[in-house]
């Protein structure tokens, strides 16, 4: 087993001379396992060694682990941190379950310990049965590649800090026939028996049945498995990393601006990867968003409709004419602003994000173009002897009424935005292009019927808004 081991740590260049390696140990066998291996090991990788263990106070006799855990490191001479966890305290305060409070629990602790001791590695037991059980946990649940490829090998936390599994290769039966052979002594928590748990009746019932009834090496064979998926997720991970940089036409700490266009133009399952990590870039993590969102939100996406979705974590996506937008956080309301547009001329709004354009064109152009003309374009096209005083953008005011081209009457802006299912948030970020007594344009939306172009017009006034991070990702 040494010599598995030992394959393992050069295989993955786990470890390099002179590094310092906290070792987790919770007191079981594979934790006492792998500190006696790395002791061996120690001086072949010229090491320095060091142990940590959480009590997490779940059980009656937890304490007696952290006494065992601190015995063994003073009988090894090496330094020990060990520190106690009110778990089940945690987790009702997170509404969290106590499997992931704990893990939250330790690996904050383990992080801890690692930066007073100026560790650069952290060790821990997870084995090749830990492997398998988890993929069975997570196929029976349902998983994606990116669950089902298993345990990593090595991580990093953080930049500093790199996680190691030296006894992954490893089965349960070659490190209970080492811990014997070199008489190792360790702690057996009781609660690995209960079959009351998902992992435990997957160790306990399914794998025995499995191996026995169908294959006797079926440890090897789904190792085998997992490391074919960690390949093809390795492949698929760059192809979606290539895919989303090339659809990228905007970003900021808190959005991506997507081409709609070239998204709509990949296959499904790459749409999706995509997707995915495009919201993981926003900080979201994969368990968040779930398989029926992706599905919900590529089917909408296929259409050209405008959409706006409320997706978990504060994650708002929004469709513009030629993009997808999404924005993480909460949304602040916006400042009331109201600003003048040169006429003819452009005006560039660095304040609000827009740029408008303003030229004055003969009617017979403007019969040639309107067959393009859609409700969610950014142009639009005024009968410019009906505007009153100056022409100014601004957003909505309390009261606002208009008349919607092809309605007679007025109707509140209240309402409009309601019918269009604009949603709550995104309302006062809509600019309006008034002129001094009412709305002439709802940008990006519609034009007023009180301003429409008829047969009597003599003065067209095309005007054309862009968004201004759009137009400077264009250009780079």
């Amino acid at each position: 087993m040494q010599a598995q081991v030992r394959k393992t740590i050069i295989q993955h260049q786990m470890l390099a001379p002179r590094d310092r390696v906290l070792v987790a140990v919770s007191g079981g066998i594979d934790s006492v396992t792998l500190l006696h291996l790395l002791c061996v090991l120690r001086e072949e990788f010229s090491l320095s060694l060091a142990v940590a263990h959480l009590d997490h106070q779940l059980r009656s006799d937890s304490a007696k682990d952290a006494k065992f855990v601190s015995k063994l490191a003073e009988q090894l001479k090496l330094l020990c941190f060990i520190e106690r966890a009110d778990v089940r305290g945690l987790a009702a305060i997170e509404k969290r379950t106590t499997e992931e409070a704990a893990r939250k629990a330790r690996y904050a602790f383990l992080e801890r310990a690692a930066r007073t001791w100026e560790a650069n590695t952290l060790a821990v037991g997870h084995t090749l049965n830990d492997q398998v059980e988890t993929f069975l946990m997570r196929l029976l649940r349902g998983a994606g590649l990116e669950g089902l490829k298993g345990i990593p090998t090595m991580r990093a936390l953080n930049p500093s800090l790199t996680l190691i599994r030296p006894l992954i290769d490893c089965a349960r039966t070659q490190i209970e026939a080492y811990a014997k052979e070199h008489k190792l002594t360790y702690r057996e928590d009781p609660t690995n028996r209960e079959n009351s748990f998902t992992r435990n009746k997957i160790r306990h019932q399914l794998l025995p049945w499995l191996v026995r009834e169908f294959n006797p090496n079926l440890y090897n064979t789904i190792a085998r498995t997992q490391k074919v998926l960690a390949q093809a997720s390795q492949f698929l991970d760059m192809l979606s990393e290539n895919n989303l940089n090339e659809l990228i036409r905007d970003k900021t700490r808190d959005s991506l601006t997507i081409d709609r266009a070239g998204f709509n133009r990949l296959g499904k399952f790459l749409k999706s990867l995509v997707l995915r990590k495009a919201l993981y870039r926003l900080g979201r993590k994969q368990t968040e968003i779930s398989f029926d969102h992706i599905e919900r939100i590529i089917q909408a996406l296929v259409s050209k409709e405008r959409l706006r979705l409320e997706l978990p974590g504060a994650i708002r996506l929004q469709t513009r004419s030629s993009r997808i937008v999404l924005r993480q956080g909460e949304q602040r309301s916006e400042a009331p602003y109201c600003w003048l547009l040169n006429v003819p001329g452009e005006t560039v709004l660095a304040e609000i994000g827009w740029r408008f354009s303003c030229e004055f064109m003969s009617k017979k152009s403007f019969m040639q173009a309107k067959n393009t003309l859609h409700s969610a374009s950014l142009e639009a096209y005024v009968d410019f002897d009906t505007i009153k005083g100056n022409l100014h953008v601004r957003n909505r005011r309390p009261g606002d009424r208009w008349a919607p081209l092809g309605l007679k009457g007025k109707k509140k802006l209240q309402d409009f935005f309601v019918d269009e299912k604009i949603a709550l948030e995104e309302r006062d970020r809509v600019p309006l292009l008034c002129d001094e007594s009412s709305i002439a344009w709802i940008v990006g939306w519609r034009t007023s019927h009180l301003h429409r172009i008829r047969r009597q017009t003599k003065s067209v006034l095309k005007i054309s808004a862009g968004h201004l991070e759009e137009e400077a990702a264009c250009r780079l």
